[in-house]
């Protein structure tokens, strides 16, 4: 008998293996979609059907070398075919040798990545600093024991939670390949486990921001003013860097944000704060072209990541390991500290849901447990005191 489900890359690698024989499981997104599993551990795609009201049964291709998404394709493709009167052909192995790491990326990196996400220029410094060595393998050389070993070699220079962005952006690509491309390789990131990794919630508090502000002093105007709005405006570096005076309103007080630079890739408003306004105001000035923080001296023509000042920064304030992107949320922990809503402090972040706000939770308890200390030390009080008037 065969069973029919949604088949799911998850369900196939949990797959208990029959005992002996074979089992088929049919596909319930794509009809005659089956994949025949044995007890060796094969596991092979056909669609099974009716040509000319005979039964057939093709061969599409074994997984996971044919991913589902590939398969259901192919099997798409084959009723397709039918039902034009054609004889069905089988898929065409690709040929997948020719492919280095080095030219999916590049494909990558024009087809879906530029296109779609607003932070295109981090997946190709992610790519430079995890992968440059292997941009000359071919994608079938590259096998799960070497990733494996490379995951422990980041992990150990770099850090954990960069051993865990190199995997993410490899395992991508493989996807990329198999999905877009429906180059038949092997994905060697799965089955490697990720680093546990705690999510980073430092901020800065007020003593630390006291250091911060004299050190700033030190400073040229435009890098000044440049961390200033980071800290008043909770933006991300990105958009405060490429910040163009057309995105302002300085007179509602509104930065509109446009979808090609939010990272959700949806328009975002974001209220100034009147510290915010000020630094704009003070800049307007002086700064009469296209963009806040312009540069005659970078290819876009607006500030980058200024990675030497900052690193001078943090050394004159006395504060090792701050990141520039702990400006945004320290902007999030003071708003929470003072007991605003979770969902508040998501909107003057511009986060598309509550869940990336939730770190900041914490902090609000701190205040609720200041007014129930407060309370309880003077229920206490209230009933001492009657006592020693009983008494």
């Amino acid at each position: 008998m065969t069973d029919e489900i949604r088949l799911t890359h998850a369900y196939l690698d949990k797959f208990t293996l029959p005992t002996s024989g074979r089992v088929s499981v049919r596909d319930s997104e794509i009809r005659g979609l089956q994949i025949q599993i044995t007890a060796h551990g094969s596991k092979t795609w056909y669609w099974v059907g009716r040509i000319r009201k005979r039964p057939q049964r093709i061969r599409i291709g074994t997984y996971p070398e044919f991913a589902v998404e590939r398969a259901r394709r192919e099997a798409q493709r084959i009723r397709t075919e039918i039902a034009e009167g054609k004889t069905p052909t089988t898929p065409k192995k690709v040929a997948d040798d020719a492919m280095t790491l080095g030219r999916l990326f590049e494909w990558y990196y024009i087809n879906l990545s530029q296109p779609h996400k607003s932070t295109s220029s981090r997946d190709r410094q992610r790519f430079e600093r995890y992968f440059a060595t292997w941009r000359h393998l071919a994608l079938i050389d590259i096998k799960r024991q070497a990733v494996r070993t490379l995951h422990s070699e980041i992990a150990t220079t770099r850090g954990k939670v960069a051993a865990n962005d190199a995997l993410s952006l490899l395992g991508l690509l493989y996807r990329v390949a198999q999905d877009e491309l429906d180059l038949p390789v092997v994905n060697p990131v799965r089955g490697i486990k990720r680093y546990a990794v705690q999510s980073r919630d430092r901020f800065l508090n007020g003593e630390e921001l006291a250091r911060l502000f004299t050190s700033l002093n030190q400073f040229d105007d435009t890098f000044r003013d440049f961390v200033y709005l980071c800290l008043w405006t909770g933006a991300r570096r990105s958009n405060v860097m490429g910040l163009e005076w057309a995105e302002l309103n300085l007179e509602t007080g509104v930065w509109s944000v446009p979808a090609d630079k939010a990272k959700n890739r949806r328009p975002m408003k974001l209220v100034l704060s009147q510290l915010a306004l000020d630094v704009l105001n003070r800049r307007r000035e002086t700064c009469t072209g296209r963009y806040v923080f312009p540069s005659s001296r970078s290819r876009t023509g607006h500030y980058v990541e200024p990675k030497t000042a900052w690193g001078s920064l943090i050394e004159k304030a006395k504060l090792p390991g701050v990141r520039l992107h702990d400006l945004r949320r320290t902007f999030a922990s003071f708003q929470a500290a003072n007991n605003v809503s979770l969902q508040i402090i998501g909107k003057s972040l511009g986060h598309a849901s509550t869940s990336s706000t939730e770190i900041y939770a914490r902090l609000q308890l701190d205040s609720v447990r200041e007014a129930v200390d407060a309370a309880t030390q003077a229920m206490n009080a209230a009933a001492e005191k009657n006592l020693k008037k009983s008494s």
